[in-house]
């Protein structure tokens, strides 16, 4: 991926580059104007450098939601770590995809 000064660019190049991972919503969200951000204290200073930020996102399964009754199931604690290391992979692969690109790290 090569930077592009349009953001639309950029994120079709991003839609395209993260297809096999299967997420279930990618979007991106403008970040200029936003005020009020109730973020965590280690990357609270750095947001004001950001004008855009990518969404991914995983459907949990039905099936496994359903099991929850009174409380978490085995099945949906297993189901809710996997998901969440399937996510986690996916920015860091975003990332380094933004990285090539040469925009700045986040992280």
């Amino acid at each position: 991926m090569t930077a592009s000064s349009d953001p639309s660019e950029n994120f079709e190049r991003i839609k395209g580059a993260t297809a096999h991972l299967g997420l279930d919503l990618l979007s991106s969200a403008d970040l200029g104007g936003v005020e009020g951000l109730d973020l965590h204290e280690t990357v609270r200073d750095r947001v004001d450098r950001l004008r855009y930020a990518v969404v991914g996102g995983l459907r949990l399964s039905r099936p496994v939601l359903d099991s929850v009754i009174d409380a978490p199931s085995w099945s949906y604690f297993y189901h809710y770590w996997t998901v969440i290391f399937a996510l986690d992979q996916a920015a860091v692969f975003i990332d380094g995809e933004f990285h090539m690109a040469g925009y700045m790290d986040f992280a």
